[in-house]
């Protein structure tokens, strides 16, 4: 139990991080089930995305972007962002995590960029189909360590499930 009563519970899986995020989330305030989840993690270099899970790090893929880094990603370094998501197609699941709502993320000049509304759903929509990439728009960066926590539990349960 933590100091305040709540009880502990540790996840069966290790979340992997890739040493090159820059400010990674740390899976410390994560409940489920009235219990505080203690979520292993680990630095290391992934081939693919910047969050997965140990022994599973060739079949998922979380990539997490800020508004920021997205319109980056669709702007001046468009090219490694396709590359990540041809990587992406040989994954059993892989997924965006975009730290903005999508009324935001439409909303360019709220982020002094040049990009019309129409580019950028365009854009969403031909990765989405072309690359088979699912997209969380979330509200906060909180959001987006849920999402990413619930999206990865979620992979591992289906996983052993099959096994």
């Amino acid at each position: 139990m933590t100091h305040d009563g709540t009880k502990k519970a540790t996840t069966p899986f290790t979340i992997m991080v890739d040493t090159r995020e820059q400010l990674p989330y740390s899976f410390t305030n994560i409940e489920a089930g009235g219990k505080r989840l203690i979520v292993p993690t680990e630095s290391g270099t992934l081939h693919t995305g910047d969050y997965s899970i140990k022994e599973f790090d060739n079949c998922v893929a979380i990539e997490r972007k800020s508004v920021n880094d997205f319109y980056g990603s669709i702007t001046d370094e468009r090219a490694r962002l396709e590359a990540e998501f041809e990587r992406m197609e040989a994954m059993v699941f892989s997924a965006i995590v975009v730290e903005g709502r999508l009324e935001s993320v439409l909303d360019p000049f709220l982020h002094g960029r040049k990009v019309t509304p129409q580019a950028v759903r365009a854009t969403i929509g031909a990765w989405s189909v072309r690359y088979r990439t699912r997209w969380f728009f979330l509200t906060s960066r909180n959001q987006g360590e849920l999402m990413t926590f619930e999206l990865l539990k979620q992979f591992y349960r289906h996983a052993t499930e099959r096994r």
